[in-house]
């Protein structure tokens, strides 16, 4: 496929295996037929797989740039999701859902 056509036919597949196989009509059938860790093991690599071409169907699409960006806007965007990935292990009481928010000592910043 060329152009945009690959990537809704990347996204259709993406969706229908994000909700069918977890509907409370279908899900208990595959348990019963995969038992619970075959279900589990098949829908994570049935999911990676379609994500990835997901992935793959999203850089093979065409590029529509709305404004040039700067070269060194993708430091700027790195060094933040670095922070950011960095500041979620932190004990933080002013953060929603940082890790091991009950180790934070108020007298002891």
């Amino acid at each position: 496929m060329t152009d945009w056509g690959e990537y809704p036919a990347a996204w259709a597949p993406f969706m229908l295996t994000h909700t069918l196989p977890l509907r409370p009509v279908v899900k208990p059938r595959l348990v019963a037929r995969m038992w619970r860790t075959g279900f589990a093991l098949a829908y994570s690599a049935l999911s990676l797989m379609i994500l990835a071409w997901l992935v793959a169907a999203t850089g093979r699409a065409p590029q529509v740039v709305l404004w040039p960006m700067l070269e060194v806007a993708h430091w700027i965007v790195l060094a933040a999701m670095l922070l950011l990935a960095l500041s979620l292990g932190r004990p933080n009481p002013f953060s929603f859902g940082s890790a091991q928010d009950h180790r934070f000592d108020p007298d002891r910043p």
